[in-house]
């Protein structure tokens, strides 16, 4: 999946955008291996929304660009939480360095390093270097990821698009627009309070009738007797499904929460690695962990998360974070190799207006076509 060209244009291309960072030109692996990292860019693309109490106008984006014997591997992600000083800052002083020490012979061996290495403290350089070494691997072998995978992939998912809190009308609009692509379940932003979120709705209830399903993203906004006594409602409103409702992050609050409520609960924040989901399991404190790439560091990352969900009958969602170009197919390829899939969640394009790829993610009665 070719950036849009001239790459090394980029700004002048989106002259919305501004680059804060941009490196490259660095050989990396001792070994067998030789790769280079010919780019590395941090660029912040314009992004109004109101996520819980807080407002935000741009979403932080990577792009890392390898070469392995004069082919190009690309990755993209969002930045999970880290600033662009300390992206520079983990650039400069981590992470040449440590590129230009590493020693492996396979493309297992630089991800399974890599995915773990640059995890912290920013999850986002890991998810991109893994894109970009498995686009690598991907085009030596002239094969889709997802053949690489599994051969026997699903060619498309059910979608369910994202809607965060707005004024009543911009948000009737754009649902609007998801109905008209076939779109039957939407993920709403919450989290204002429980009062004022279920009187939102209540009103999103009201104009899109019973045809659609909600699950809600309280973003830690509930304690944990406002969510067990207002369980009715939600569920009377056709919730299936909350996301991190609780304010503590603690597992055993969220093992009382199911204890006393039947709405299927998500982890999102609380999960970063496989020692993490191994104790929510553990205390019963989960129903579906969320697979946002942009949290967990890649694709490397999500298939050991995803061996220890199927074992221990824990449905997968695919989260999407405002990810572009290769980190969406990043998403659709991760959903099409997974046997019991709850939901696919939006595509960062859509809510963006924009990607840096030629590719277009098309949404057709309510399930995005995996990009080839």
């Amino acid at each position: 999946m070719p950036l849009k060209e001239p790459f090394g244009e980029f700004i002048r291309v989106y002259s919305k955008l501004k680059i804060t960072g941009k490196f490259g030109n660095i050989l990396f692996n001792r070994g067998i291996m030789k790769i280079i990292l010919e780019k590395f860019y941090y660029f912040e693309a314009p992004f109004k929304a109101q996520i819980s109490k807080y407002k935000t106008t741009v979403s932080p984006q990577l792009i890392v660009l390898l070469n392995f014997e004069g082919i190009q591997g690309f990755g993209s992600a969002p930045v999970h939480h880290a600033k662009g000083y300390d992206i520079y800052q983990f650039y400069h002083k981590t992470i040449q360095q440590y590129l230009e020490n590493l020693d492996f012979k396979t493309f297992k061996e630089y991800r399974e390093k890599v995915s773990i290495d640059l995890l912290y403290p920013e999850s986002a350089v890991a998810y991109a270097f893994d894109q970009a070494l498995w686009d690598l691997e991907g085009k030596t072998e002239n094969h889709n990821v997802a053949y690489l995978l599994e051969s026997d992939h699903k060619k498309e998912v059910r979608i369910t698009e994202q809607l965060f809190i707005a004024d009543l009308d911009s948000n009737i609009k754009l649902l609007q627009k998801m109905i008209e692509r076939g779109t039957s379940r939407i993920k709403i932003k919450t989290g204002k309070s429980i009062k004022e979120d279920i009187h939102y709705l209540q009103q999103l209830r009201k104009y899109c009738g019973e045809k659609i399903e909600f699950q809600i993203d309280a973003n830690s906004a509930y304690t944990l007797s406002e969510a067990i006594s207002n369980e009715k409602v939600f569920k009377d409103l056709g919730v299936v499904m909350w996301e991190d409702p609780l304010k503590s992050d603690d597992f055993n609050q969220y093992a009382e929460l199911r204890e006393n409520t039947s709405i299927p609960v998500m982890l999102d924040r609380s999960i970063m690695t496989d020692k993490d989901l191994r104790i929510a399991i553990e205390k019963n404190a989960i129903d579906i962990l969320n697979f946002k790439h942009s949290r967990i560091g890649g694709l490397t990352n999500a298939l050991k998360l995803k061996n220890i969900c199927e074992e221990n009958k824990v449905r997968i969602s695919v989260g999407c974070a405002e990810d572009l170009g290769a980190s969406t197919s990043t998403i659709m390829i991760f959903s099409s190799i997974v046997k019991d899939l709850f939901a696919t969640e939006g595509v960062g394009s859509y809510r963006l207006n924009f990607d840096i790829t030629n590719h277009e993610f098309l949404i057709i009665k309510g399930k995005l076509q995996l990009p080839s």
